[in-house]
C-alpha cells in the first residue's frame, strides 16, 4: 500500500468489483463500452493468477482503476497493462501517476522484463504520461523481429478489429534495444495495402486486376495530398509530424469492404513533439487538420475535371476511382467525433477549432457530390 495525502492505492477487494464497475460506466463514450468488457476479461486473468486490479482510494472513495496482466510467451512473463482510469472529478491529482507507479511495482514483483500499454495516440493525457514513464511506440515490424508469431498473443482482440489509432507502447528498460519506427516505411505500406482495398472496389464494379498500377498510382497521390497538405500547415506553425499507419484500420477497412461496405482508414500524420495536447491546443489542432478534407476536395474537383480529357479507359476508371476515394476520405475527415480518453477524430478538431469552417467544407462537399451526379461536370 502507498500514498500520497489522502490518496491510497491498494488491490482491488471482492466487494469492490462492482464499485469499480460503476467508476468504468461513467467514463465518456465509447471507453464506457469497451472499459467494462476489458475488465471482465482482467477478472478472468485474477482467477488464474495471472492478473490483478489496483485502486485509487480518495477521501474513501475509490477514484481510479489500474487493470494489470501478463502472460507467459517464450518462457518470460509479459505484463499488459490493460486499463487506466480516473474519475473526471479526481484528475490532475496524480491518481494516474500514482497508479501506474503502482503497477510497474507489481510487474516487477511478479518477474515480467517486458510490460506493454495500448493507447490511441490523439489521447493526449495517456500517451504523454506513459512517456514520461519511459514507455516508448513498439512498432509491428519490432514486435514480430522480438518475438515472431507469438507477438499476436499480445495483442487483444479488440485491438485488432477496433482499435484503429492504437498503437502499442513498450516500457524501456536498462539495457534493452529500443529501435526506431520509420514513417516512410510505414507509408509505404499503408499506400500499398489502401490501393489493395480499392482494387477490391474495383472488382466490385467489374474492372479487371491490370487497372492495379493505376489504383495505385491514383491512391498514392490522394494520400500524398493529404498527408503532406497537414505537414505544411504544422511546419508553418512550428511543428514537425510523422505518419503513422493504422494496421487495425486497414484490417477493418478490408472486412467492410469485403462484405461490400465502404470504409477507409489507413493511418494519419502525429505531431511529434512530446507533450502535445490534441484535446487543448484546438486552434492548432484544427488549422493543420482541415487541411486533409481541403485537400481532399481539390482531388476530387481534379479528378472529375479530368474525366473527359482522359486517353484511355484506363485512365477514365482510374479518375473514377479516385473521386470516390477521395469522397469517402473528406467525408470520413470531417466526421465530429470524439474518441476514448476525449481525444477527437480529425472531423471533431476542425469543428472544435471552428464550427463555420466545418460547415463551409460539409456544404461544399455535398454541392460537388450533386452538381456531379446531375451532370453539371
Amino acid at each position: 500500500m502507498m500514498g500520497d495525502g489522502d490518496l491510497r492505492i491498494r488491490t482491488m477487494r471482492r466487494m469492490e468489483i462492482e464499485k469499480v464497475r460503476r467508476l468504468l460506466k461513467g467514463m465518456s463514450f465509447p471507453d464506457k463500452i469497451f472499459f467494462p468488457a476489458e475488465f471482465k476479461s482482467n477478472l478472468k486473468q485474477i482467477r488464474k493468477g495471472k492478473g490483478t486490479c489496483l485502486v485509487a482510494v480518495l477521501d474513501g472513495k475509490i477514484v481510479g482503476m489500474i487493470a494489470l496482466n501478463f502472460s507467459i510467451i517464450q518462457g518470460k512473463r509479459h505484463g499488459l497493462i490493460d486499463i487506466v482510469a480516473t474519475d473526471k472529478d479526481a484528475r490532475s491529482k496524480g491518481v494516474g501517476k500514482s497508479l501506474l507507479t503502482a503497477g510497474m511495482a507489481w510487474y516487477k514483483r511478479k518477474g515480467c522484463r517486458d510490460v506493454y500499454a495500448f493507447v490511441n495516440r490523439y489521447n493526449s493525457p495517456s500517451w504523454n504520461m506513459l512517456t514520461h514513464f519511459g514507455f516508448f511506440e513498439y512498432s509491428l515490424s519490432s514486435q514480430v523481429k522480438d518475438h515472431g508469431i507469438a507477438s499476436l498473443k499480445l495483442w487483444p482482440f479488440m485491438s485488432y478489429i477496433f482499435g484503429i489509432g492504437v498503437f502499442k507502447m513498450k516500457k524501456e528498460f536498462p539495457g534493452q534495444k529500443k529501435r526506431k519506427t520509420n514513417s516512410t516505411r510505414q507509408f509505404i505500406t499503408a499506400w500499398f495495402i489502401t490501393s489493395l482495398i480499392w482494387m477490391l472496389v474495383a472488382f466490385r464494379k467489374g474492372f479487371s486486376a491490370g487497372l492495379f498500377p493505376y489504383v495505385l498510382l491514383i491512391a498514392g497521390l490522394s494520400m500524398l495530398a493529404t498527408e503532406l497538405a497537414h505537414v505544411a500547415m504544422a511546419r508553418r506553425h512550428g511543428l514537425r509530424m510523422v505518419f503513422r499507419a493504422w494496421y487495425p484500420g486497414l484490417l477493418l477497412s478490408i472486412l467492410i469492404v469485403s462484405i461490400e461496405g465502404m470504409w477507409l482508414a489507413y493511418g494519419s500524420v502525429y505531431i511529434r513533439q512530446t507533450d502535445w495536447n490534441y484535446v487543448k491546443d484546438t486552434k492548432t489542432n484544427g488549422a493543420i487538420y482541415v487541411m486533409g478534407p481541403i485537400a481532399n476536395i481539390m482531388m476530387i474537383l481534379a479528378c472529375a475535371m479530368l474525366i473527359p480529357f482522359a486517353g484511355s479507359q484506363q485512365y477514365v476508371d482510374m479518375l473514377t476511382l479516385g473521386y470516390e476515394m477521395n469522397i469517402l476520405m473528406t467525408i470520413l475527415n470531417l466526421l465530429p467525433i470524439a474518441g476514448p480518453g476525449g481525444f477527437a477524430w480529425d472531423g471533431m478538431k476542425i469543428f472544435r477549432w471552428n464550427k463555420l469552417i466545418w460547415l463551409a467544407i460539409v456544404v461544399a462537399l455535398a454541392a460537388i457530390i450533386v452538381t456531379r451526379r446531375i451532370g453539371a461536370f
